[in-house]
């Protein structure tokens, strides 16, 4: 699916590919992926107005969810399950239950800028997994896969580890710069001097796929010049 804005896709510098790799879709064919693309970002923060993306949200996200039935939230259940099935924790891994459970304890979730704090009060709302990045810094095809096993990552902080085989990754050319298990590539986070936007909202099997739609549609309609689209085994190749 594509917004009404994808025309403006048409400013990104070289043709870009983005695929679900077959492998992954036959072991988990409900598997959906959403991304936006946001041109000319306006970045900002962390300051007052970057945290106050947060802050009022936190009252609303108090509303929705109970600590007793958090985790049995069919999301929560969904992306625990999923963590299983790849053989990595649900506890350490990068749920956004997790971080939902922070806020109904009274934490805060990191002030980053607008765009990080933009994606997280969704996430906290929505109970799904979004990330941002950096789409300058991404270099060549992207591909959503299951890592070979062996693949390094710098992830945000600087620390350098190994993937291990199976676990469910998105890789440049270069190298995987999301990995459910360990997290984000440190060249490709946002900062202050990011120009283009990619956002990502990925789900597993057991959650209604409208829901992704809405979810990045929702991101999306927050920036100006900005352009969405669904991948999914009936849609698994998309060309920027």
């Amino acid at each position: 699916m594509l917004s009404r804005n994808t025309i403006v896709l048409a400013w990104y510098n070289f043709p870009m590919n983005f695929t679900l790799d077959q492998d992954l879709l036959e072991k988990y064919p409900g598997i959906v992926i959403a991304f936006a693309v946001i041109k000319n970002a306006n970045i900002f923060g962390p300051d007052e107005r970057s945290n106050q993306i947060l802050t009022n949200i936190y009252p609303e996200v108090i509303k929705n969810y109970t600590l007793d039935q958090l985790e049995n939230h069919p999301h929560s259940q969904a992306y625990i399950n999923f963590a299983k099935t790849l053989g990595i924790s649900p506890d350490t891994a990068f749920l956004p239950h997790l971080q939902i459970k922070r806020v109904l304890k009274g934490k805060n979730i990191g002030n980053i800028n607008n765009v990080v704090n933009a994606y997280m009060a969704l996430e906290l709302m929505d109970n799904l997994s979004f990330s941002a990045y950096d789409l300058d810094k991404i270099q060549g095809d992207i591909t959503t896969s299951l890592a070979k096993g062996g693949e390094q990552m710098t992830l945000i902080g600087g620390e350098e580890v190994t993937l291990k085989a199976g676990d469910f990754i998105m890789s440049d050319s270069q190298s995987p710069f999301y990995s459910f298990s360990e997290g984000y590539r440190d060249s490709s986070k946002v900062t202050s001097q990011t120009n283009t936007v990619l956002f990502i909202v990925d789900a597993p099997g057991g959650i209604d796929s409208k829901e992704i739609t809405n979810a990045i549609k929702k991101l999306a309609e927050q920036f100006d010049n900005s352009a969405y689209f669904i991948l999914d085994q009936n849609n698994p190749l998309h060309k920027l």
